[in-house]
């Protein structure tokens, strides 16, 4: 089955060359409109065949280049070294460890706004009474805060890093073996931040429940 392809700039000069004709006629016509609209139908339908073209070409060389029984850190090796693959390791690694820590700041500012406070801060004192004093919650709200501040410096290291990383990738890969790679452990990294997305969800909802979530004039003596 043969497939003809005609190039928009070619059409386009036609219809181009064709509207200046009608204008010199200072006569334009329902006929030259419907002629018109026609041809501008048709040139969506050849850019349209176009890109589908162009997509299974893409999805054909891929399918080539990176066949599924062959390892993808492997393949990467084999075309481009050990200092490639370093990089491609060290893109996902941070991009993961960038991921984790978002998430890690966010479950402690939920813990900041609703005063409920993580394992790590449950330290046990000489009375148990003493945990609901003013002193020892500025002293657990002191220690949150200070965690978000050195969580947020790791969360720009890591962006930094794993920005370095695929820079470096921009400049080594081929331009279809790069935007494989990175959707590849981009994919990976995803599905590894939702796993831990509801793991952090769920130990946010067993804090709500062990420790209860202060009602509103509570939290306003808290803020005060």
């Amino acid at each position: 089955m043969s497939i003809n392809f005609v190039s928009s700039q070619s059409v386009q000069l036609v219809v181009f060359f064709e509207f200046k004709f009608i204008c010199n006629r200072k006569i334009i016509t329902s006929d030259d409109v419907c002629c018109n609209i026609r041809n501008v139908k048709f040139i969506k339908v050849m850019q349209f065949k176009q890109m589908f073209v162009t997509a299974v070409c893409v999805l054909f060389l891929l399918k080539l280049k990176w066949p599924k029984s062959k390892n993808f850190y492997e393949t990467i090796h084999e075309r481009y070294g050990h200092d490639t693959l370093k990089t491609v390791r060290r893109y996902e690694k941070d991009l993961s460890r960038y991921n984790k820590v978002a998430l890690d700041i966010s479950f402690l500012q939920k813990c900041r706004l609703f005063h409920i406070y993580p394992k790590f801060l449950d330290f046990k004192l000489s009375r148990q009474d003493f945990q609901e004093t003013r002193a020892c919650r500025r002293f657990k709200e002191d220690l949150l805060n200070y965690e978000l501040r050195e969580k947020k410096s790791l969360r720009l290291k890591y962006k930094e890093s794993y920005e370095t990383a695929r820079r470096r990738l921009q400049e080594t890969l081929s331009p279809l073996d790069l935007n494989h790679a990175c959707s590849t452990i981009e994919a990976k990294s995803s599905k590894l931040k939702d796993r831990l997305s509801k793991k952090l969800d769920k130990k946010f909802n067993a804090l709500k429940r062990k420790k209860g979530i202060p009602q509103l004039s509570k939290l306003v003596l808290l803020l005060g």
